[in-house]
C-alpha cells in the first residue's frame, strides 16, 4: 500500500529513542520489534564513526504520533534477550527543556523563533565595497543589510569579512550553497551561515547605530533590523560574573567509561562533542580528562561562545544521558593575592601580562556545590606521557643558557643515538673501512647530520603537540594506509632487532663461548631486565644508556689509538666526497644503517618524558626552550655516535691498508669480514686485548639497541594501532614478534650472517621513507605545529633529502630486478610489480593531506 503522508514538523513527536540495545541487533530486528506499536517509517542504529560498531542506541520514526506514544510502553521488554529502554527522542526532550526555560523567563510558549538569515563571507583578500557584495548576493534573494569590516584575530595578511543579511532563511541558505568556493579576485570565497554570537553582535551593532542616527559608510541602510524583536534570552541559573573571562566549558555525565569497550572511544567522543559544540562558536581544543573520563573540556575562542554553549547544553540529552554543563573561569587576581600561600593553581593571562606582570588568572568551575577544579592542571595532564616512569621536571624558564637546564633535558637524545650505534651500524662501518678505506667518512658524517635534522623534526612534533609520531599517524591516515604503514615499520623493527640480537649473541660467543641460538635467548632475557628499570623512572633508563655509550667510546677509542691511523688520509676522507665503484652497496647501506625509521617514532615519544609548562602565558616560551635544549642535546649525542662509528671505520681501514696479516689479505681478496672474523683481525693486529675490547663494545651496542628497539616497537604498536595493554604485556609482545625470526636466522643462516646483515641495512633504507615522509608532512603543517611549523628553506631541504633516499633505493633495487629477470618473465613482472607498489605507496604518503 502507498505510504501515508506525514507532517515533517511533527517528526520529533513521531520518533522514539531506544537504548541498551544488543550489539548483535540488526535494523530488520529493530523494525520488526517496533512494528507491534505501529507502522515504522525509518530506523537508524547509531554506530561509532571509526569502528562502525553499534553504540547500543537507535532512533525509530513512525508514521503516526500515536504509534510513538504506544512504542514507549515497550520499554522494559526484551529484544534479543536484552531488556531495552524506550524514551522520547533527544530532540523532543530538548524541545520540552527549551519550552520550560522559555516559561521560566516569562516568554510565551508559542513565541516565534527567529530564523538565521545572516551570511558571513570570510578571508576576502580585497577590500570590496558593500554595494558590490550586495549585487553578488542579490541574485539569491532580497539583501536587507550588508557590511564589510577588517577580519578579527591574527591573520598573516590583510583580510576582510563581509556580513550579509537576507530577508529569508531560504535565500541565505541558497547563497551559502551556491557561492561557497566561488573564485573571486583570485581567491575562493568561504561562505557560511552566521553563528549565534555573530547574529547577536550584528543585530546589536545595527540597533545601536539606528538609536543614535549614525550609519557606517560601509553599511547599506538596514530596513527591519532596528525594529526586529530580539529572541528572548534563555535564563539559566548561574553565578557567572560578566567581568570575568569564561572560555572553557566543562561537560559532565556524557559517558560511562565502564561501558566503553573500544580503545579509541575518547577520540570518537571528542569528535562527537566538537560536532555538537561547533555551532556555538570557534573551538580551540576538545579533550577528555584522563584522570576523570566523565569530564570533557571544550575551550572556545571567546567568552560569549562558551557562555552561550553552557546555557544551551546544560540539562540537554546526549547519547541517552543528561548533560551537566559548567563554565571554567579565568578570574584576574591582584598581585597581593598571587603571593598568598592558600591560592590555588593559576594560569597566567598573556593579555594581562603586558599591563601587570604580576597578575595571574585563577581557573575555577562555576557550579553550585561542585568541587573546584583546575583546567590548567587538567590540560597539562592531557600532554603527559606515562610510558616511561614519572615525568621529569625541567624547572622554570631560564632567561639565558643554563647548563643545569641542559642536563635536565639530557637523556632522550642519547637514548635515540643508541640506534646509530647498533651492531648493524658497526657491521656497516666494518665493511666500509674494509672496502673503501677512509673514503666514506664524509658520507658517515653527512648521514649523521641528516639524522640530526630528521630527529629534530621528530622531537619537535612530540614537544609541540604532546603526542608522538605514531599517534599522529593513527589520526591522520585512514585504516587502508595506516595498516600497511604499520606493517612496513614493524618489519623494519624486526630487521633491526635481528641485527641487534645476533650482535649480542656474537659478543657473548666471543666472551664466553656461548652458542649463537643460546646467546639470542640470553639477549632477550637481558632486554627484559633493562626495560624493567623503567619502573624506577625515565632518568634511570637514560643513565644506563649513557653508561653503555661511554663503554663503547672507551673500547673502540682505545683500538683507534692502538692502530695509529694516517691522520692526513682521515682528513681527506672527511672533507673530499667520493664513493668508490666497488662500495656502492656499502654507501647505500650507511644511509639505512645510520638513519633508522623506527628511531623517529621513538624520539618523538621519549621527549614526552619532560614536563613542559603549557599554560597560556608561558606555552610559547616553554616550547621554544624545550626545542632548543632538545636539539642541542641531540646534536651532542649524535656527535658521540659519529665519533664511535668513525673509529670503527678507521680501525679496519688501517688494518686492511697495512695488510699486516696473511689472513687479512686473503679476506680482502675473497669476502668481507663479519663480526666474528673482525675479532680475529683485531687479535692479529693488537693481540688478545683487541678482541676483548671488541666483544665488550659489541655487547654494549647490541644490548642497549635491543632495548631501544623494543621501546620503539611498543610506541609504534600502541600509538598507530591503539593496541593498548600493560607495559609488561606490550614488552612481551614486542620481543616475541622479533624473537622468532631472529632465532630462525641465528640457527639456519649461521654461515651467512654477515651477508644477511648487509641486506638488513638495505631494508632499513627501503623502509626509511615511510617514517620520514609523515615526519616531514607533520612538521611543516601549521594545522599541527601552529607557529612552530618548519620554514620554507628547511622544508625544501627535508624533501630534497627524502627524494635522494628514494632515488638511492630505486637505484639499489634495479640490479636486483635485472637478476630476477634471468629467472623468467614471471619473476621479472613480479619484481616490477613490487617496485611499482613501493613507489605508489610512497606517492600516497606524499599527497595525503595533514589536518
Amino acid at each position: 500500500s502507498p505510504s501515508p503522508e506525514v507532517d515533517e514538523s511533527e517528526r520529533d513527536l513521531r520518533t522514539v529513542f531506544a537504548m541498551q540495545l544488543s550489539s548483535r541487533l540488526r535494523r530488520s530486528d529493530l523494525v520488526e520489534f517496533f512494528s507491534q506499536a505501529g507502522r515504522v517509517r525509518d530506523a537508524h542504529i547509531v554506530s561509532e564513526k571509526g569502528s562502525r560498531r553499534s553504540r547500543g542506541v537507535a532512533y525509530v520514526e513512525f508514521y503516526a504520533v500515536e504509534s510513538a506514544v504506544q512504542a514507549r510502553t515497550l520499554s522494559g521488554q526484551r529484544l534479543l534477550d536484552v531488556p531495552i529502554i524506550v524514551q522520547p527522542s533527544e530532540a523532543e526532550k530538548n524541545r520540552k527543556s527549551t519550552m520550560r526555560q522559555y516559561n521560566a523567563s516569562g516568554a510565551p510558549v508559542n513565541a516565534p523563533v527567529e530564523e538565521n538569515c545572516l551570511v558571513v563571507v570570510r578571508e576576502l583578500l580585497v577590500d570590496i565595497a558593500p554595494v558590490d557584495i550586495q549585487r553578488l548576493f542579490d541574485l539569491f534573494g532580497t539583501v536587507e543589510h550588508c557590511r564589510v569590516a577588517p577580519a578579527e584575530g591574527d591573520v598573516k595578511e590583510p583580510e576582510w569579512t563581509a556580513y550579509v543579511r537576507f530577508s529569508t532563511h531560504a535565500a541565505a541558505r541558497r547563497a551559502v550553497e551556491k557561492l561557497s568556493g566561488l573564485a573571486l579576485f583570485g581567491t575562493k570565497l568561504r561562505v557560511r551561515m552566521a553563528r549565534k554570537s555573530e547574529q547577536e553582535r550584528e543585530l546589536r551593532r545595527i540597533s545601536e547605530k539606528a538609536a543614535i542616527g549614525v550609519g557606517s559608510p560601509m553599511d547599506i541602510t538596514p530596513k527591519a533590523e532596528s525594529t526586529a524583536e530580539p529572541k528572548p534570552e534563555l535564563t539559566v541559573e548561574s553565578n557567572v560574573d560578566p567581568a570575568q573571562t569564561c572560555t572553557v566549558l566543562l561537560l559532565k555525565n556524557m559517558v560511562n567509561p565502564e561501558e566503553e569497550t573500544e580503545d579509541n572511544w575518547r577520540d570518537e567522543l571528542g569528535q562527537d562533542v566538537k560536532g555538537e559544540c561547533d555551532k556555538f562558536g570557534a573551538i580551540s581544543r576538545v579533550f577528555v580528562d584522563h584522570n576523570n573520563p566523565c569530564d570533557i573540556y571544550v575551550e572556545f575562542a571567546d567568552a560569549s561562545s562558551a557562555t552561550y554553549a553552557q546555557q544551551s547544553m546544560n540539562g540537554r540529552w546526549f547519547g541517552g544521558r543528561q548533560i551537566t554543563a559548567l563554565v571554567a573561569m579565568r578570574e584576574l587576581s591582584s598581585p597581593a593575592a598571587s603571593t598568598s600561600n592558600s591560592t590555588p593553581q593559576r594560569l597566567n593571562s598573556s593579555a594581562t601580562m603586558s599591563q601587570h606582570s604580576e597578575d595571574s588568572s585563577l581557573l575555577k568551575n562555576v557550579d553550585c556545590g561542585t568541587p573546584e577544579q583546575s583546567y590548567n592542571s587538567t590540560l597539562e595532564r592531557e600532554f603527559e606521557v606515562h610510558d616511561i616512569g614519572n615525568l621529569v621536571e625541567v624547572g622554570d624558564l631560564e632567561p639565558a643558557f643554563s647548563f643545569r637546564k641542559l642536563l635536565r633535558f639530557a637523556g632522550p637524545g642519547f637514548a635515540m643515538s643508541i640506534a646509530y650505534l647498533d651492531p648493524g651500524n658497526i657491521c656497516s662501518d666494518l665493511h666500509c673501512g674494509a672496502v673503501a678505506g677512509y673514503k666514506l667518512i664524509w658520507l658517515l658524517f653527512l648521514t649523521h647530520a641528516l639524522g640530526l635534522y630528521v630527529q629534530t623534526l621528530s622531537a619537535r612534533i612530540g614537544i609541540v603537540t604532546g603526542r608522538n609520531l605514531a599517534q599522529h599517524c593513527h589520526e591522520q591516515y585512514a585504516r587502508s594506509i595506516r595498516i600497511p604503514l604499520w606493517l612496513v615499520c614493524e618489519l623494519a623493527i624486526i630487521g633491526s632487532d635481528i641485527q641487534e640480537s645476533i650482535g649480542t649473541a656474537i659478543a657473548l660467543y666471543l666472551l664466553f663461548g656461548v652458542q649463537i641460538w643460546a646467546g639470542i635467548l640470553v639477549a632477550a632475557l637481558l632486554s627484559y631486565v633493562i626495560l624493567g628499570i623503567q619502573r624506577f623512572g625515565a632518568r634511570k633508563v637514560e643513565a644506563l644508556f649513557i653508561a653503555m655509550i661511554a663503554i663503547m667510546c672507551a673500547c673502540f677509542g682505545v683500538e683507534v689509538f692502538m692502530s695509529s691511523p694516517d691522520v692526513r688520509e682521515i682528513t681527506k676522507g672527511l672533507l673530499i666526497p667520493r664513493i668508490p665503484a666497488s662500495a656502492t652497496v656499502q654507501a647505500v647501506g650507511i644511509v639505512g644503517a645510520v638513519i633508522m625509521p623506527h628511531n623517529l617514532f621513538l624520539h618523538s615519544a621519549l621527549v614526552g618524558t619532560r614536563r613542559i609548562k603549557r599554560a597560556a602565558d608561558v606555552r610559547h616560551a616553554s616550547i621554544r626552550e624545550a626545542n632548543f635544549y632538545t636539539t642541542l642535546e641531540s646534536g651532542v649525542a649524535l656527535l658521540f655516535s659519529f665519533a664511535i662509528n668513525a673509529t670503527i671505520m678507521i680501525v679496519f681501514a688501517d688494518i686492511y691498508s697495512r695488510g699486516n696479516s696473511a689472513k687479512s689479505v686473503h679476506m680482502a681478496e675473497q669476502h668481507l669480514p663479519g663480526l666474528v672474523e673482525a675479532a680475529d683481525l683485531l687479535r692479529g693486529a693488537f693481540g688478545d686485548l683487541g678482541p676483548l675490547l671488541w666483544a665488550i663494545g659489541l655487547l654494549s651496542s647490541g644490548q642497549s639497541s635491543t632495548a631501544t628497539g623494543t621501546m620503539a616497537g611498543q610506541y609504534l604498536m600502541e600509538g598507530m594501532m591503539r593496541l593498548r595493554a600493560s607495559p609488561w604485556l606490550r614488552l612481551f609482545i614486542s620481543r616475541s614478534t622479533s624473537l622468532v625470526p631472529t632465532m630462525l636466522v641465528g640457527v639456519l643462516f649461521t654461515s651467512r650472517l654477515d651477508q644477511f646483515d648487509e641486506w638488513l641495512n638495505v631494508l632499513q633504507s627501503l623502509a626509511l621513507p615511510f617514517a620520514l615522509i609523515p615526519t616531514l608532512k607533520l612538521a611543516q603543517s601549521s594545522h599541527v605545529m601552529s607557529e612552530f611549523a618548519v620554514g620554507p628553506r628547511w622544508r625544501a631541504f627535508g624533501w630534497l633529502a627524502a627524494a635522494v633516499i628514494i632515488a638511492l633505493n630505486v637505484y639499489l633495487l634495479l640490479p636486483l630486478i635485472v637478476d630476477l629477470a634471468s629467472y623468467g618473465v614471471a619473476a621479472a613482472c613480479m619484481a616490477l610489480a613490487l617496485l611499482g607498489m613501493y613507489l605508489l605507496f610512497v606517492y600516497i604518503l606524499v599527497v595525503s593531506k595533514v589536518e
